[in-house]
């Protein structure tokens, strides 16, 4: 694959909309927000599972996932995330009382578990499939973290969920073969203290963000944005100097690498 494909693109789920997940190899994905829905029986293809964090919308599909392809999977899903990330998908998803624990149980054919929970830590580089991962550092209501996915001699950061964070502009500006930012835009300006409690943005937080970048010499792409105001937030960002050439993610769209 030369393209990311946005499985989901929304920050909740309406009238057709989908929440985050994106397709960055054939057989990985960054977040779980959607991949049935969109990818049928190749479903059976993801292999690799990179969590941001534990809210619904970002892990929704993790337990149906293993749960359609169970008696198929020759070899383990991995989900890779923070301790707290894993922490809080055992406890209150995988627990036999939401869903049955797959971690505990084993492949049709005894060649290993169901699921492997795979902790990962900031800092940490992961090769698979020709893509370097790492996990960089975000700053949202729960543990969290971002990814940046680098695929030759370029690279591609995707944020998910994030409020004001002084780290993730020190990754920005440190990742010099920048292409591509994916950033979440959640609210619109109005409701700058909901986004600030929230800890997300709104258009106007954006671009204070981004202002303090010595240049903006990549593609923005913008997603996680809230059904509800979907065209307020298209109406603002357009309207919006340092905005207007970004691009506002949907479901379906691919982001070239």
């Amino acid at each position: 694959m030369n393209h990311i494909d946005v499985l989901g693109a929304y920050g909740g789920k309406g009238c057709g909309k989908n929440t985050t997940c994106f397709r960055i190899a054939k057989n990985i994905t960054i977040d779980a927000g959607n991949i049935l829905a969109p990818l049928k029986k190749e479903s059976t293809d993801i292999e690799h599972i990179f969590l941001t964090h534990s809210h619904l919308d970002h892990i929704i599909d993790i337990p149906f996932l293993i749960d359609a392809f169970y008696s198929e999977k020759k070899t383990p899903l991995r989900v890779y995330g923070l301790k707290e990330t894993l922490d809080d998908l055992k406890t209150h998803i995988l627990n036999w009382r939401i869903w049955p624990d797959f971690s505990e149980l084993d492949l049709i054919d005894k060649s290993g578990k169901s699921i492997l929970l795979c902790e990962i830590k900031i800092g940490d580089r992961f090769e698979i499939s020709g893509l370097l991962i790492e996990p960089i550092t975000t700053c949202h209501t729960v543990a969290s973290c971002g990814y940046r996915v680098t695929k030759g001699d370029t690279a591609t950061i995707i944020t998910a969920d994030t409020g004001v964070c002084d780290e993730l502009l020190v990754e920005i500006e440190k990742t010099k073969n920048l292409k591509n930012l994916v950033i979440e835009c959640s609210f619109p300006s109005r409701f700058k203290k909901l986004a600030e409690d929230s800890k997300h943005f709104t258009p106007e937080i954006l671009v204070g963000e981004l202002s303090k970048l010595p240049s903006l010499n990549f593609n923005i792409f913008l997603n996680h944005i809230k059904p509800s105001y979907e065209n307020e937030i298209r109406q603002e960002v357009h309207s919006t100097e340092m905005l207007k050439n970004s691009i506002v993610l949907e479901d379906g769209w691919k982001i070239g690498y």
